[in-house]
């Protein structure tokens, strides 16, 4: 389960959130929340690493008000601090 090794946890709970209207949302453990972001063949955008970076960021220069970016399933980005 892809999941569970990319967060090295077991999966207890998975519940689907109400909202996003291009995304999923997943609350994983009652801890993290867990994006899935829909991708339209005709928009070569990457969602994913825009808004990713801006999180990972926004974290850097210590605003903390954003959630914590922890990972991405491309896993090239690095860890915030």
């Amino acid at each position: 389960y892809l999941l569970a090794s990319m967060f090295n946890v077991p999966i207890n709970s998975l519940k689907k959130l109400t909202g996003g209207a291009n995304n999923r949302l997943f609350l994983l453990n009652e801890q993290y929340v867990v994006k899935e972001y829909f991708q339209h063949p005709n928009d070569p955008r990457n969602r994913l690493d825009t808004e990713y970076n801006f999180l990972l960021f926004a974290w850097q220069q210590g605003i903390r008000q954003i959630p914590k970016p922890l990972m991405r399933d491309q896993k090239k980005a690095p860890s915030p601090s």
